[in-house]
């Protein structure tokens, strides 16, 4: 499972597999899979995962096209963006799931006793479901610390290449980069307390800030202070210039912030 993370190259040939399919419709719907209680032909296995991708891709494009509207702080996408992690990860464990349901079925048909099969029906559906939900746990996990990491390195190259640009004298370039390595770093910590914070919606991001104790009122001043300038910078509005003494002032107070926000 180590070797298979970040790879999406991998999962997107999966999925182009399953879609294949689709071109002998005719053949696999012939192939009968025989689970005891129900039988599925192939072509309905592989329809049920084209169905799951499609939910779950719609619920991930959904929440990106409105995260940064007035609805997407709803915790309402937090819920679907994990059921549609969650079918993810069922449709791409399903060979392993189909396989030992067809065990399953096996043991089943060849035992004697009624008490025995319902048995072993029930203890296997139950290590299966235990089995499939810490499988999901442990990739969901895995990515979380995963984009954590990768958040972290991100954040400290961003600061890196502010200070590069400082000493390039690149001043406005510095100061969107340091605005958006900052806002950045925020946003993952807001993310942590379970916000779905957004900067464009930006009253709700401050009171957020505010109400978890991200930033003290000095921090915040400061960080609406960056953002007037960002704006100014991005708009050419009235007067941009910056010295080295203003560029470097705002790196040692941005450093001193993610400092405190790691």
């Amino acid at each position: 499972m180590e070797k298979l993370k970040g790879k999406y190259e991998i999962i997107l040939g999966f999925v182009t597999l399953v879609l294949s399919f689709s071109a002998f419709k005719e053949e696999i719907s012939k192939i009968i899979l025989d689970f005891g209680y129900v039988q599925l032909s192939l072509a309905d296995i592989c329809l049920a995962c084209i169905i799951g991708f499609s939910i779950s891709l719609y619920f991930y494009v959904l929440e990106l096209a409105l995260r940064d509207t007035k609805i997407g702080g709803w915790k309402l996408w937090n819920i679907l963006i994990k059921v549609g992690f969650i079918i993810f990860c069922v449709i791409l464990l399903s060979p392993i799931i189909i396989g030992l349901c067809f065990l399953v079925s096996f043991i089943i048909k060849n035992s004697q006793s009624d008490i025995y099969k319902i048995s072993i029906t029930t203890l296997s559906f139950i290590l299966i479901i235990v089995q499939l939900y810490r499988t999901i746990l442990q990739i969901s996990e895995a990515r979380k610390q995963r984009t954590e990491e990768q958040k972290a390195i991100s954040e400290i190259d961003h600061l890196e290449r502010a200070k590069n640009l400082i000493n390039d004298s690149y001043y406005h370039h510095a100061i969107l980069e340091m605005y958006n390595v900052l806002i950045a770093s925020i946003k993952r910590n807001l993310e942590k307390k379970g916000h779905r914070a957004s900067e464009y919606r930006y009253n709700e991001f401050m009171s957020f800030i505010l109400k978890e104790g991200i930033l003290d009122i000095s921090e915040v001043q400061f960080l609406s202070a960056l953002r007037n300038q960002k704006n100014k910078v991005v708009h050419a509005e009235g007067s941009t210039e910056f010295e080295v003494s203003d560029a470097t002032k705002v790196l040692v107070q941005v450093s001193q912030i993610l400092q405190k926000l790691q």
